[in-house]
């Protein structure tokens, strides 16, 4: 609300009874799957003479959060009949929607039909139903509902490499950069960072960027990590420290102080950085924490710098990164 976003906005997980005057305050609308949170948001809105919507969270097979969908019409029915409260959605999550085999997405979409059915023998109807995921709007058909949550996605990236992926053509949106900030020559024996794990045996253009695990570029890349400089890959040498990790630029021509660096994005793509580390290209992503300031592009153009980490917006113009 504080960022100017006047639309609904719903959380999806888990929210304290302690944070009910907030969800009224800042006009949030919360996913339910307790009977006691539902009361006590309900019991709340009926002292201060307001409904307040919510959206039903069910399991179908995510193993997560979620009422049971074995006993959700039961359930949302004691809800419905709660004075503080509207019942505006009902929502479930794919566990397997980017997987190959669909066998158990199948599944999860019967049993939510099943709680949908269920509930209009009660004569409950509930406006807004969704389950998609990323995967669920592009290889899982009938799905969409009344709405649709994208998630990696958004970022041009595909969920995994078992989705068919002639259905939506997808370019990466986030790309992490940073610049050359000391360039020296490594002598024969001598070392890089932490540990002395590099030891040149030849002169070497070793170049260092002001990133590092604290700002999500994680430890665990040592001597996995590649970086996109002047057209070509070049290696990650050393331990990454906290704020600094360093370069092999031996083979680059014509290397500079301030040149730009590509950590991942459209040369590097997350998905390489997720392979390595054995995981997910969405954990690469979410990463890369508020240390970092997030440029906005449009049309090739930056427009606006946002620095999380000290609050406040700048002009894309400025010199200020």
């Amino acid at each position: 609300r504080q960022g100017g976003i006047t639309e609904q906005i719903l959380l999806l997980g888990y929210t304290s009874k302690a944070h009910i005057p907030d969800l009224i305050r800042w006009d949030l609308i919360p996913g339910v799957y307790q009977m006691d949170f539902a009361q006590a948001l309900s019991d709340y809105c009926r002292e201060i003479g307001i409904r307040h919507p919510i959206h039903v969270k069910i399991d179908t097979g995510m193993g997560r959060i979620g009422i049971g969908w074995q006993e959700a019409s039961q359930v949302i029915e004691a809800m419905y009949c709660l004075e503080g409260i509207e019942l505006q959605g009902l929502y479930t999550h794919f566990s397997t929607a980017d997987a190959a085999d669909k066998t158990h997405t199948k599944e999860q979409i019967r049993r939510y039909q099943q709680v949908l059915a269920e509930l209009t023998e009660k004569n409950i109807s509930i406006p807004i139903k969704h389950m998609a995921n990323s995967a669920g709007i592009f290889d899982v058909e009938g799905v969409h509902f009344d709405m649709v949550r994208p998630g990696i996605i958004l970022y041009g990236l595909y969920p995994s490499a078992e989705v068919d992926r002639t259905k939506i053509d997808l370019k990466p949106v986030m790309t992490l950069k940073s610049t050359i900030v000391h360039l020296k020559t490594l002598h024969p024996g001598e070392t890089v960072s932490y540990g002395n794990r590099f030891v040149a045996n030849e002169d070497r253009i070793i170049g260092t960027l002001p990133i590092g695990y604290a700002d999500g570029y994680t430890r665990m890349l040592n001597g996995l990590a590649k970086v996109w400089i002047s057209g070509q890959l070049v290696p990650v040498v050393g331990s990454i420290c906290m704020d600094q990790c360093m370069i092999d630029l031996t083979d680059v021509e014509a290397v500079s102080l301030y040149d730009e660096v590509e950590l991942f994005g459209n040369n590097i793509s997350a998905d390489v950085l997720a392979e390595a580390l054995g995981t997910i290209n969405y954990e690469i992503t979410c990463m890369v924490n508020k240390r970092v300031p997030r440029v906005f592009v449009k049309d090739g153009v930056p427009q606006t710098i946002r620095r999380d980490i000290l609050n406040r917006q700048i002009n894309a113009n400025s010199d200020i990164y």
